[in-house]
């Protein structure tokens, strides 16, 4: 029976792993076609348009600008898996370099987006029963700064 959870899971990992890779592969696709569509789109309604006779400036200015772009745009999205690998492993440095300044702190509770972190300074801190203001006072405190004064 281990043997076939072992193996299950190592087909549940390799599976996961092949669908990541085609998830990637799919969306840089996309920006590929994505990019294709964007340059090539004002130039075809540029042609489209003077096939009719008619000629718009800023049609002709997009076509003239991003027709040569393309180039730039294909690197662009070729270069983008190195750099979302660049960004995912500084985002784990500084995540870990974070809980390492809130370890050193001594975090008591943390979660993703906010924490909540006592640090080990100030639990040490405790007020002597004496020196806590008593209930009574700050009553009287309130009260006198609501009530005016003649």
């Amino acid at each position: 029976k281990r043997d076939k959870s072992k193996r299950d899971k190592s087909k549940r990992d390799k599976s996961k792993r092949l669908h990541r890779k085609s998830s990637m592969v799919m969306w840089q696709a996309f920006r590929y076609v994505s990019v294709f569509w964007l340059t090539w789109l004002f130039g075809s309604i540029n042609r489209l348009l003077q096939l009719a006779g008619r000629e718009v400036f800023w049609v002709m200015v997009l076509h003239a600008v991003l027709v040569p772009l393309q180039g730039g745009l294909n690197f662009l999205v070729y270069k983008y898996p190195i750099f979302y690998r660049w960004k995912e492993t500084r985002r784990k440095e500084h995540a870990a370099k974070r809980r390492q300044r809130q370890e050193e702190m001594g975090v008591v509770c943390s979660s993703s987006r906010t924490s909540v972190a006592f640090s080990k300074r100030f639990s040490g801190m405790s007020m002597e029963k004496s020196e806590r203001p008593s209930e009574a006072s700050n009553t009287s405190r309130i009260s006198e700064e609501k009530s005016p004064e003649a």
